[in-house]
């Protein structure tokens, strides 16, 4: 049984590729609403992460560039400068780091410890919070050619094996956030083709329930704020359950709360 939603028309940008949807029937959906969160560095966003504490929100822009949110002044402010960054890093032209950011990730164990990537982010691959030895992974959108077609996988015996996630035909981003009322597994989001329909889902499941071959993703929009552009970025909220993040690729980012 549907039921019923409500966005908040705030930002809207048409300009990425749209991903067809073929015919099926509509999976559930979730009551809530999506708000902008803008970037105002570049609106190519990549990877964003936000403490276990809720307290520290950081995101890497398309300019590779790395930026935490400060509460104070809803600004981003950013991380990656000649000031911060070890003088054998820093390319003198720009004052920049010359490798930039390609992921970056908020330490589950430490609010303070921020994390940066410099592979060029070919591939995701992240720990499910508390719970040693899951990890979630996906090859990512590496090129033109096979885009579509980003496997999603889990282990849990610490990567030894993957076992493809059923009904799950693409995703270009994940995460997770707070476990759902009695639950003991974070809520897991993705974005990508779920039976064969685009957009952002959430599975609430128990951790004994969790099963890669049953597992059913409840859809939490399609295109946030109707916009278009590719989601290259989910990151649930670790202190509220049902708030979740999605960056853009080149207009920014949005965030989807539960309907009071």
């Amino acid at each position: 049984m549907l039921t019923e939603r409500r966005f908040l028309m705030l930002a809207a940008a048409i300009g990425g590729p749209i991903l067809s949807s073929c015919a099926s029937s509509a999976p559930q959906q979730s009551r809530g609403q999506w708000s902008s969160l803008p970037l105002g560095a570049g609106g190519f966003i990549t990877g964003r992460s936000i403490s276990n504490d809720g307290k520290n929100l950081v995101c890497r822009a398309d300019t590779y560039g790395c930026y935490t949110w400060n509460n104070d002044t809803s600004k981003w402010e950013q991380l990656r400068t000649s000031t911060r960054m070890p003088s054998a890093d820093v390319a003198p032209a720009n004052g920049l780091s010359e490798a930039g950011g390609y992921e970056i990730q908020v330490a589950p164990s430490d609010s303070n410890r921020i994390y940066m990537a410099s592979d060029e982010g070919l591939v995701k691959i992240r720990s499910v919070p508390g719970h040693a030895g899951h990890v979630f992974a996906c090859s990512g959108p590496l090129n033109p050619a096979n885009q579509p077609y980003a496997v999603f996988m889990r282990s849990t015996d610490g990567c030894a094996n993957f076992i493809p996630i059923a009904n799950v035909q693409c995703v270009h981003a994940f995460g997770f956030g707070k476990a759902a009322p009695g639950s003991d597994h974070p809520a897991v989001y993705i974005a990508g083709l779920y039976e064969k329909r685009w957009g952002v889902y959430r599975s609430t499941d128990h951790l004994a329930a969790w099963n890669a071959n049953t597992i059913e993703w409840l859809q939490i929009g399609d295109y946030p704020l109707g916009n278009y552009d590719m989601i290259t970025t989910v990151e649930g909220d670790a202190n509220e359950f049902g708030t979740v993040y999605v960056g853009f690729s080149g207009s920014g980012g949005a965030y989807f709360s539960l309907a009071a």
